[in-house]
């Protein structure tokens, strides 16, 4: 065989083992990359079904496992298919797993590369031929070490295994716990053995009265639980528990009940290892009366002059046939007001132009009474006793 054709013969059979090469080693990176990336998700999704992060930490567990993927991706994938080595290196493989062949096949391949000066073309063709015949018979790609792709293929297998228990033995918690951490944008709950639905909970968010009383009702799912807790707290105050106990009719329902609150509060429904989202109730102040003012106007037959009291805290006294004019600020914007004495009788106050509300009445019989009291404000018209102001914020 003429060196012209024994030596593309040793090129092309290095270049096929160059291939086999970078085939197993991309293989291999595959296989690690594989089981880094289902080790990181294994233990991303365990942290979440443990942890239940909000959205911050969700996409902190995805970043985790993203970047995870990306570096082992670059490192022992994309950067070995582009790995290359030079002919020498393989030569060396094969003569590594073949020692018989001595130093024939790399002496070959550099001197039919870049013959020496002064060396005898023959010479070189004799040791070309020489490392051909050598390699002929030879299984090249069986000097390619085998044994770092099976321990790849080993540790993904075992990663596999591991996640594969864990999605078996506790689906419900792997799916969520995986899509919770695969789309951190997306609105979803994490899992729970009890689940408080949401919809069901009344009143939600709301707006009630000063001093009316707050009915709290939810439907739970799941394992049902004895009992549940309904939290609240008002303002940036600590969370208070209340009891909440289940209908006897319906296991799945629990209510309780917040008794005239003062103050606007938000709340969640806790059952089992379930929570609600924060609801809040903001609770609309009464009116009340923020200044009252009175004027007196005695019987001509006294030859006494008008009086006025220009903070008054509710007292009306005077001698009978003294007129009265009433006039009092609330602490907010009223609709109507009515003056409503004891004795059921209403007086309608009519609003000025500053925004106060006024109104007149007689005293009927000597007296002693209260025209307005610290909640409401009241004024009798006449005949002593006590009255209220109501009013329509």
């Amino acid at each position: 065989m003429s060196t012209a054709h024994a030596y593309p013969k040793l090129i092309d059979a290095i270049d096929d083992l160059r291939r086999r090469w970078r085939v197993q080693k991309v293989v291999e990176g595959g296989l690690l990359t594989l089981a880094g990336v289902l080790g990181t998700l294994t233990l991303t999704v365990a942290a979440d079904n443990v942890l239940q992060p909000h959205t911050a930490g969700r996409w902190a567990l995805a970043i985790v496992l993203w970047g995870t993927f990306l570096v082992m991706t670059l490192r022992w994938v994309v950067q070995r298919w582009l790995e290359d080595r030079r002919d020498d290196f393989f030569a060396a493989l094969v003569e590594r797993r073949h020692p018989e062949l001595g130093d024939r096949l790399i002496n070959a391949l550099q001197l039919g590369r870049v013959p020496q000066p002064g060396t005898s073309p023959q010479f070189i063709q004799a040791i070309i031929d020489d490392a051909a015949g050598a390699t002929a018979e030879l299984d090249l790609p069986d000097s390619l070490d085998l044994r770092p792709t099976r321990r790849a293929g080993g540790i993904a297998a075992v990663s596999f295994t591991v996640i594969a228990l864990y999605a078996a033995v506790l689906t419900p918690r792997f799916v969520n716990g995986m899509v919770r951490v695969l789309l951190p944008v997306a609105d979803i709950p994490p899992f729970t053995a009890t689940r408080v639905v949401d919809a069901s909970i009344k009143p939600g968010d709301t707006r009630v009265p000063e001093g009316a009383t707050v009915a709290v009702r939810a439907q739970v799912e799941g394992a049902i639980p004895a009992s549940a807790q309904l939290l609240r707290r008002t303002g940036n105050g600590p969370w208070q528990a209340l009891p909440m106990l289940p209908d006897p009719k319906h296991p799945d329902l629990f209510g309780s009940v917040v008794a005239q609150p003062g103050e606007s509060f938000d709340y969640q429904v806790v059952a089992g290892d379930g929570r609600s989202r924060t609801f809040h109730v903001e609770v609309v102040k009464r009116p009340r009366v923020e200044a009252l003012a009175l004027t007196y106007t005695p019987p001509a037959y006294t030859g006494l002059q008008p009086q006025n009291v220009a903070s008054s805290d509710g007292e009306v006294a005077g001698l009978p046939g003294t007129a009265v004019r009433f006039e009092l600020k609330a602490t907010k914007p009223l609709k109507q007001a009515v003056l409503v004495t004891e004795q059921g009788v209403a007086v309608a106050l009519m609003r000025s132009n500053n925004g106060s509300w006024a109104g007149r009445f007689s005293i009927a019989s000597a007296a002693h009474s209260h025209a307005a009291d610290a909640q409401h404000g009241a004024t009798p018209p006449g005949g002593g006793g006590r009255g209220g102001v109501g009013g329509g914020g």
